[in-house]
């Protein structure tokens, strides 16, 4: 792309900082030998470029970010976009097993199938909502991080229903079996288990699981799913617990997986 293939009003649509470089030229801008380089076409600098020149609406987005940010109304999106790379990570998932197939028969794994397309979309967005990502003033003192928190947690909660209820669903399922044999009494076994109290620590390890199976490790969706399900256990007991002890317990519990 150059100037003799664009038109006025064609350029005037282009980002300043194209506008700057196809006007300046490679041999005349200051950063001309980095704009442009065997591995990248097209490499704005970021790390020399002022910021406030490659993009000029950027002060005011920031500071009416930073003003008087509705805390709770940018934790429900950070808890959505939590709750989105949720949902691309089972494309991601499944990309992730497609090309060890692929690879498995002999073939060039590939970075155009349907489920890559999928997960980018939905990370995408993720990432577009998810304040945390902008420059975005973190909430201080006990209200705001109160409010940002509750305001987080509701979308979060809403995306372990879905593997808690299926879960569940599969415990009662399991326990209709019918048969003799020692695969249905495996069956019965683990549907009355599930039934038991365990779907819901259950449902939270698959959860976990699944939002690291586009990209980590073994050992990583491993340790997530045992965190989970520790952590379905102790909302299991706190559940069975009079109000002050059920308080102290969630509270101990937030308090020291706040890292995790």
């Amino acid at each position: 792309m150059d100037l003799q293939t664009l038109n006025k009003e064609e350029f005037e649509k282009l980002h300043p900082s194209v506008q700057s470089y196809l006007t300046a030229g490679i041999d005349t801008n200051p950063y001309g030998d980095k704009i442009v380089s065997e591995k990248n076409f097209f490499n704005m600098d970021l790390f020399n470029n002022d910021p406030y020149n490659i993009d000029p609406d950027l002060p005011q987005r920031t500071e009416k970010l930073r003003e008087n940010p509705n805390y709770f109304v940018e934790g429900v999106k950070a808890g959505t976009s939590h709750a989105l790379e949720l949902i691309g990570s089972v494309p991601g998932g499944l990309d992730r097993f497609y090309d060890w197939g692929r690879s498995t028969l002999g073939f060039e794994p590939t970075e155009d199938s349907i489920f890559d397309y999928a997960e980018d979309y939905l990370k995408d967005i993720a990432h577009d909502i998810n304040p945390e990502s902008k420059n975005f003033a973190r909430p201080e003192g006990f209200v705001n991080k109160f409010v940002y928190g509750l305001g987080q947690a509701m979308p979060t909660i809403v995306s372990y229903i879905p593997f808690i209820k299926a879960t569940a669903m599969a415990g009662k399922g399991l326990q209709t079996i019918q048969g003799i044999g020692m695969g249905a009494k495996s069956a019965r076994a683990t549907g009355r288990f599930l039934a038991a109290g365990s779907a819901l620590p259950s449902g939270i390890a698959i959860t976990d699981m699944i939002r690291e199976i586009d990209d980590g490790k073994l050992s990583d969706i491993a340790i997530s799913g045992a965190y989970g399900y520790g952590t379905g256990k102790i909302l299991n007991i706190a559940n069975k617990l009079n109000i002050l002890p059920r308080m102290a317990v969630l509270g101990s519990t937030g308090y020291l997986s706040a890292g995790w």
